[in-house]
Parts: C-alpha cells; sequence; structure tokens
C-alpha cells in the first residue's frame, strides 16, 4: 500500500547537515509524501522525483486522490507557476484579478468568465495553456482592461485543474488557476455489483437496468475489451442483459465492467465470478493477487501477492511457495526483483521453472518462496509481496493470455489463478 509519510525525520537530519544553508531534495521516491503530512510536520523538500511509470500511476504506490490535491494544491509549485528567473525583479509587472476561477461544463450553469487585467504600462502578447495560445475574439475578448474567456472555449477544457499564463512583453507573466468542473446529472445503472456462477445449471443472464438521464450509452468495456452489442449483450432503452456466453468467458474472481455515456460519469459494474463445479482448495492458505501493470503488451510483468493465514495454526512462510503462471512469447534469460515485502525484501526468493508440458495461457511459471528468516504468520496474519519480472533484452510479453494475469482490479482480492503450495502440497488455487 502507498507509504505517504514525508520522512521529516531523515529531511531535518539532512537539513542540521549544513546548518540550515542548503535546500534539501528527495531525489528519488516510489511514493509520493501527503499534502497533509508535509504541512503538518513541516517538512519543506525543495523538490520530489518519484519514479516513472508504474510506480506513480499505480494505486499500490500512489492514490489517485493523494496526487491531485497534492499537484492541485498551493503548497506544490508545478512548472507552468514557475517564474521568469531571468527578469529583472525591479521591472513593473502586470497582475490580474482574480487568480482562480471555476467554470462549471453543465449546460445551464455555464457562463462567460471575466478577469480584470491590471496591465502596469505592459502589454498582453499572448494568453497560453501549456504550449497552446489561445485566439482573441474566438477563445477570449479584450476590452480596456476586461479579458473575457468564452464559455465556448472553456467547456472544450477536460474536468481537472488549468493554467493560463498570461504572457506580457515584459516582467513576471501573472497565470490563472482555471477549475473544469462538471455538474451534469449522470446515467446510472442498477445494481452496481453482482455475481455469475460459470456451472452450466446455474449461469444466468444478467440484467442491468439503464437510468439514461437524457445521455446516450456509448460503450461497455471490461479492462480493455469494449463489448459487441448483439454478440455480448443485449441493448434497449432501459435496460442492458449481458449474455451467459459472454459472462462465461470472464475469469474467476472479481471483474468490473465499465459503462461510457456520451456526458457524465462513467457507471461501473462490479461482478464477481465464480464456478461452483470447481471444489474449494482445502487449505489453511489463501493467495490475494493483483497486477502492477495492467497492459496487454509490457516489458515487464508485475503481480502483488497477499498470503494470509486461514488457519488456526502458525504458518512458517519457509514452507510456503506460490506459482505465478504466464507464456514467456520468445526464450530467453530473465530476471527478477522483489521491490517490496511486509517481511523484508531479502526474505523472498523468485525462481523462473520452464514447465515440461505446456498448457493454454503458459509455459512457465515464477515460483516465490521464502526463506527461514521470513518467520511465521499466526492464525489470521498476512504477508505482502511486490515483485517484477523481465527478459533480459526488455523484449515484451504479451499479457492477454497469461493464466494468472488479472486485466482489472488495483487492490488485493482472491485470485484462484495464482497457486499456493505448503509442505510442497497445493492448498490453494487451482493449477492451469
Amino acid at each position: 500500500m502507498p507509504n505517504e509519510d514525508a520522512i521529516t525525520s531523515i529531511f531535518y537530519q539532512l537539513v542540521n547537515l549544513t546548518g540550515g544553508k542548503k535546500m534539501v531534495a528527495m531525489t528519488e521516491n516510489d511514493t509520493v509524501p501527503s499534502l497533509q503530512n508535509l504541512t503538518e510536520e513541516k517538512a519543506g523538500w525543495l523538490y520530489f522525483c518519484p519514479w516513472y511509470g508504474e510506480h506513480l500511476m499505480s494505486s499500490a504506490f500512489n492514490y489517485p486522490a493523494t496526487l491531485k490535491t497534492l499537484y492541485q494544491s498551493e503548497y506544490v509549485i508545478t512548472l507552468d507557476e514557475l517564474p521568469d528567473l531571468t527578469v529583472d525583479d525591479n521591472t513593473p509587472s502586470a497582475s490580474i484579478a482574480p487568480v482562480e476561477i471555476e467554470f462549471d461544463k453543465y449546460g445551464p450553469n455555464q457562463s462567460d468568465k471575466a478577469i480584470t487585467v491590471n496591465f502596469n504600462g505592459n502589454v498582453l502578447v499572448a494568453v497560453r495553456t501549456g504550449s497552446n495560445t489561445l485566439m482573441e475574439m474566438q477563445d477570449y475578448t479584450l476590452s480596456g482592461n476586461t479579458l473575457v474567456l468564452k464559455k465556448s472555449y472553456l467547456e472544450q477544457l477536460p474536468v481537472g485543474q488549468h493554467s493560463l499564463s498570461f504572457d506580457f512583453n515584459q516582467g513576471k507573466d501573472p497565470s490563472l488557476k482555471l477549475r473544469i468542473v462538471d455538474s451534469t446529472p449522470s446515467a446510472s445503472i442498477s445494481p452496481g455489483s453482482a455475481s455469475f456462477d460459470k456451472a452450466a445449471d446455474r449461469a444466468q443472464d444478467i440484467t442491468v437496468s439503464l437510468a439514461l438521464n437524457g445521455h446516450q450509452l456509448t460503450s461497455i468495456t471490461h479492462g480493455n475489451d469494449t463489448l459487441v452489442s448483439g454478440q455480448h449483450y443485449l441493448e434497449s432503452n432501459t435496460a442492458i442483459v449481458l449474455h451467459k456466453s459472454y459472462l462465461s468467458s470472464l475469469p474467476l474472481g472479481q471483474n468490473v465492467i465499465t459503462f461510457h455515456f456520451s456526458a457524465g460519469n462513467d457507471a461501473v459494474l462490479t461482478l464477481q465470478v465464480v464456478d461452483s463445479t470447481v471444489p474449494e482448495p482445502d487449505g489453511a492458505l489463501t493467495v490475494q493477487a493483483f497486477n502492477g501493470n495492467t497492459g496487454v503488451s509490457t516489458n515487464g510483468i508485475s503481480p502483488k501477492f497477499k498470503v494470509i493465514n486461514t488457519g488456526d495454526a502458525a504458518l512458517p512462510l519457509k514452507d510456503v511457495k506460490l506459482r505465478y503462471y504466464y507464456t514467456i512469447d520468445g526464450e530467453l534469460e530473465q530476471s527478477f526483483w522483489c521491490d517490496w515485502a511486509s517481511i523484508g525484501n531479502t526474505n523472498v526468493t523468485g525462481n523462473f521453472v520452464k514447465m515440461a508440458a505446456p498448457v493454454n495461457g503458459a509455459d512457465y511459471y515464477l515460483e516465490i518462496g521464502f526463506t527461514a528468516a521470513a518467520g511465521s504468520l499466526n492464525p489470521g496474519q498476512s504477508a505482502e509481496i511486490q515483485t517484477r519480472f523481465s527478459k533480459i533484452d526488455w523484449s515484451n510479453y504479451n499479457q492477454s493470455n497469461d493464466y494468472s494475469f488479472k486485466a482489472s482490479g488495483s487492490q488485493f482480492a482472491d485470485h484462484e489463478q495464482v497457486t499456493g503450495y505448503a509442505n510442497d502440497q497445493l492448498v490453494w488455487g487451482i493449477e492451469p
């Protein structure tokens, strides 16, 4: 889970090394500290440099809400807010008022936004957002000291925080923080969650009621796949009927089906897929998992595991093994990394095993093991392990046909396509 610690003790240790004469930066980090921790603990880091890709965008490292709050706060200076450091501070600068506005994309609430400009002897050269320059008369008008941003321009901007830079011929350029919201009533579905049993005598179509609220259904997706009307579901103005023939093709466990509409928010159906014909594993071990990288094509597979002792006696981890099944998509040497483990990274081992008899969805498996120093799990206790593996030349894997791959979900959930063993006996999951 994300660690939003501001590591304040480290910050002040570094500050004290130079008697407070040097600024201190967090030069590499996976999790970004939360705004609350930074401000409450007064950890004044000059900057933070998070690792890109999965480490920044995966909720295993950073909660999206935490990132948005931090980046949109007054506490953090983003690139568009940096002053022109080459400008003489004595040069009179222009200013604008207000410096923050909000625009609602919902039709009845839309309006032009007026900005008062104090030129202070300067000339407005352009209004820009990023690398784009707004067009006068088309995107805005300027009359005297009043600049009016047209609603026809504002309604095209995506929901979120934006920044407009007012570029003058000299002095420091002021910027306008622009918050775009959308209070448009959204369409909805009912129910929001359901279960589906793959057993032949229990499989049934699932009906989802629609309340369109003036919108249109544009598509239905499951992960990266788009469902086909007439083939995967039957559509009307009031309901969607998901065909059991399609639902039977989904993997066991939690699946997320997203309904997209012409406006407003998406709606999500959380679907738990089970198969009552498959006997429940008999053991005291439960394995939960999800994939940190859910792209179909990727040069690094990143499964995350949680091992839970569901028995009534202590479970020595040295007796436990986990197997993640996949297709190698090109026979090459592979490298394994344990990025983090609650029982210590060095207490986790990873071995690649080529299957003697390849099966559908797997010709290799990654076997996770534990050293004696990993200790034991008492009843109810769990251990989390975050791993990655890649081919030595960083060529891509195709995850779409991998037996253990989960295309959806960013939280731990029971995963029967990852198998668990105690003393080399299968106690969790279904082997391919």
